[in-house]
């Protein structure tokens, strides 16, 4: 269009018209106008085409008509269409340098968008490769090392000590599980392979069939667990997800809690969503803590000894699985005084 039609159109005019009305200036408008619009490489293609249209314009404007044209204009109409013809000539020309303009920033803003996609998935795989050199490399060097201890000393030790050396490695492998989950959701989810299944389930169903995973280490610790949601309470989600999102909760509240601790799910109905809380009675956070809780450059724990120590990507987890499904997600603590994470699904 930029090009192909002011050259015919000029053909036309010139036939009919001669070159008095000025209609060749748009020439020139079909020379500068590529300069706009193609890339380099196509510029090269274009040059001939270009450089004939300039010839052409050239000819037309500054040398003898070489043929008589068919009609004649009145001298009174020949100055407005020269007059309208350089004004719309102009306008074509900033209407080019606009559209470019236009193009131009929205390619900018693309590539600040990648960019920023780009760095945001480095951070990402960055806290994989920390978690796999750090938080895995240590819990396989515990059980390891307790292996060995066991292989070498079995029959020294007494039947007691052997139970506390196999506990020991009992939990060491647990924890390994459960982060090598977090591992196996997370890549998932930055691969785009995560399946999304969103139905309407009971939510306290869910979250019984959570804390039996944890029975086990609830009973050890001593620690006591309530539901306070109502048996027929649905929520439209994917129930995956938010299994997900219970099994990393409720196994923090359980981490971070001490012996004889309490821990607490209910759930309240609003208008137009479920505002879900899981509370505990654990060592709590700072405000410090808290603002880095689900933001993957500061992932902070709080833990209550060292050896509890965690990756946060369990949280992070957690933080895309409620935004996929429509809701929000939050903590809520002090020190010392305990922790609440609350998060809202689609009633």
């Amino acid at each position: 269009i930029a090009t192909i039609v002011p050259f015919l159109m000029i053909c036309v005019t010139v036939v009919f018209f001669g070159k008095s009305p000025g209609f060749q200036v748009f020439l020139l408008l079909g020379s500068i106008i590529p300069v706009f619009l193609w890339s380099f490489k196509q510029k090269e293609y274009l040059f001939i085409f270009i450089t004939l249209n300039i010839a052409l314009y050239v000819v037309l404007e500054f040398f003898p008509s070489f043929f008589e044209h068919k009609i004649n204009i009145p001298s009174n109409y020949i100055y407005i269409f020269k007059s309208t013809n350089t004004i719309a000539c102009f306008l074509g020309l900033s209407a080019a340098i606009v559209i470019y303009q236009f193009f131009i920033n929205r390619k900018e803003k693309q590539l600040i968008q990648q960019a920023k996609e780009l760095r945001i998935s480095q951070a990402h795989k960055d806290l994989v490769y920390s978690i796999i050199a750090h938080d895995l490399r240590g819990p396989f060097g515990t059980f390891v090392g307790l292996t060995d201890i066991y292989l070498k000393n079995n029959e020294k030790y007494g039947k007691e000590k052997c139970n506390e050396i196999i506990t020991s490695m009992h939990e060491t492998s647990s924890s390994l599980q459960g982060l090598l989950e977090n591992l196996l959701e997370w890549s998932k989810m930055q691969s785009g392979k995560l399946e999304q299944n969103f139905t309407y389930f009971n939510i306290r169903k869910t979250v019984e069939g959570v804390i039996n995973l944890h029975k086990e280490l609830i009973l050890k610790k001593n620690q006591t667990i309530s539901i306070d949601i109502e048996p027929s309470l649905k929520v439209y989600a994917d129930n995956y997800m938010i299994s997900t999102v219970f099994r990393n909760l409720i196994s923090n509240a359980i981490k971070f809690t001490p012996n004889k601790g309490s821990i607490k799910v209910n759930a309240k109905e609003k208008i137009n969503e479920i505002e879900i809380c899981v509370s505990d009675s654990g060592v709590g956070m700072s405000e410090n803590d808290i603002n880095n809780l689900f933001n993957i450059k500061g992932v902070v724990t709080n833990p209550v000894n060292s050896a509890d120590k965690g990756s946060g990507l369990g949280l992070l987890i957690c933080k895309d699985f409620i935004e996929i499904n429509q809701g929000k997600i939050w903590a809520e603590s002090e020190p010392e005084k305990g922790s609440k994470f609350y998060f809202t699904l689609k009633n």
